[in-house]
């Protein structure tokens, strides 16, 4: 029998518990902390753009300066051009400057997290699942550590729950506009994304609700015009510079190579790669080192479909489980990493930890659901639809080409409100639902 003292403490952490989830201050103050947590982070731990982040720093600084989208003095489609851009548009109103980009990914992340508590608010017409999903997405300590790094994952979250939040919250051809113009967006920052744009657009049309099939289809396909639309000047520029026709960048030969060879482990093994002469990768050439790297590709997949396959576990394997990889950042930008590794390394495993239970909940929270078949409610259908697209396309893109962990991070904020609303869909079976009012 448990004594009066820990009853008493226990009923202290559940009205706490309930006071917090029932508050509206919740959402206020996980903004405020995870926004001054953040800044100290900046602040304290200083870290130098590398690699990728020291490369879309570069261009966005010439291309603020009126030079294009260059690298040592050729124009370029290398890698997308949404992020630079963005950066660009800063460093002409305020300056190239880092701490400008990290202010930026702190006000992505804030809005990010407004946005996850509206759409499960939304869907839930209750606060309370709300602030669950704001909380776990605030204490997520990847999130913390990419808002430090110049890199493109905190933008393109921004924009993928944007786009969520039109098709949640929006209704018809509103909705259809917002999402084409937010998918063209990300295109520009992440190249596959016109991949996710037309799987949505199948699911809208073949597992919409609410409309007949006529106009299920005329909204898809608004949404993917206007997704190809805003990518289209871009696509233009760059066959007026190559003299070939370039959707986005001139990666995509590459990034398929870099997972797709004998020595392949699953992520990226471009230095292990046999083709890496063959293919040649250059700026100058960036057209024809595109091609050949798709060729040669290609040419290995054929003769070696087993092999190919073979890869597919682990391609899935970094893809899925291993988290936390904003640390690497750290290593490489920040001098006195080693000084502080044991910190570091907690922090990491901390949030594996933590990335391992959310993941968990995530899928027994969908079962869970499912088989109430309460997941299928028409609330909940926008989200369904746009998160099983999403993770359709995140599938073929790793089955494709390669597993790296920030490839789910993105779904993280999703991750985070299916469990805040499987675990309202519990409470309100087993009856003992908090006393609040819905919204």
């Amino acid at each position: 029998m448990k004594s009066a003292s820990s009853a008493a403490g226990e009923s202290v952490l559940v009205a706490g518990f309930r006071s917090v989830l029932t508050s509206w201050l919740t959402l206020p103050l996980c903004i405020v902390v995870g926004v001054l947590a953040r800044f100290a982070l900046i602040i304290l731990i200083p870290v130098d753009p590398v690699s990728d982040a020291d490369w879309y720093f570069h261009r966005a600084g010439e291309l603020a300066a009126g030079l294009g989208y260059q690298e040592d003095g050729l124009f370029t489609a290398y890698w997308p051009v949404g992020y630079p851009a963005f950066l660009a548009g800063l460093f002409k109103v305020f300056g190239p400057s880092v701490l400008v980009a990290q202010i930026a990914n702190v006000a992505f992340w804030a809005a990010t997290l407004f946005l996850l508590h509206d759409i499960v608010r939304r869907i839930s017409a209750r606060i309370e699942p709300a602030n669950l999903a704001a909380i776990t997405y605030s204490v997520y300590l990847n999130a913390v550590g990419y808002s430090a790094l110049l890199l493109t994952e905190t933008l393109f979250t921004f924009l993928l729950l944007l786009c969520c939040w039109a098709a949640v919250a929006r209704r018809g051809w509103g909705s259809a506009v917002i999402c084409g113009v937010v998918l063209g967006l990300m295109t520009l920052v992440k190249a596959q994304t016109w991949l996710f744009g037309l799987a949505w657009a199948g699911a809208i049309v073949f597992l919409g609700i609410g409309v007949d099939l006529k106009q299920r289809i005329a909204r898809a396909a608004l949404m993917v015009v206007l997704m190809f639309a805003v990518v289209l000047p871009w696509s233009l520029r760059n066959l007026e510079v190559f003299g070939s026709f370039v959707l986005v960048s001139t990666n995509g030969g590459i990034s398929f190579a870099v997972g797709n060879h004998p020595n392949g482990d699953g992520k990226d093994a471009w230095e292990s790669s046999p083709y890496r002469e063959q293919i040649g990768k250059s700026v100058a050439d960036q057209i024809g080192s595109d091609r050949r790297a798709k060729e040669i590709t290609w040419r290995w997949i054929r003769q070696n479909p087993i092999d190919f396959l073979k890869l597919a576990p682990s391609k899935f394997y970094w893809a899925i489980l291993p988290d936390g990889e904003s640390e690497w950042g750290f290593q490489e930008g920040y001098p006195d990493y080693e000084r502080h590794r044991v910190a570091f390394r907690t922090a990491r495993w901390a949030n594996q930890l933590f990335y391992f239970a959310l993941l968990g909940a995530t899928l027994g929270g969908i079962v869970w659901m499912a088989l109430r078949r309460d997941i299928w409610a028409t609330s909940k259908r926008p989200l369904l639809l746009f998160s099983a697209a999403y993770l359709a396309t995140f599938a073929a893109v790793t089955f494709v080409f390669n597993g790296q962990s920030r490839y789910h991070y993105p779904m993280v904020p999703l991750m985070c409100g299916w469990v805040a609303l499987a675990w309202w869909s519990w409470r309100s079976r087993i009856g003992r639902g908090f006393q609040a009012e819905p919204v």
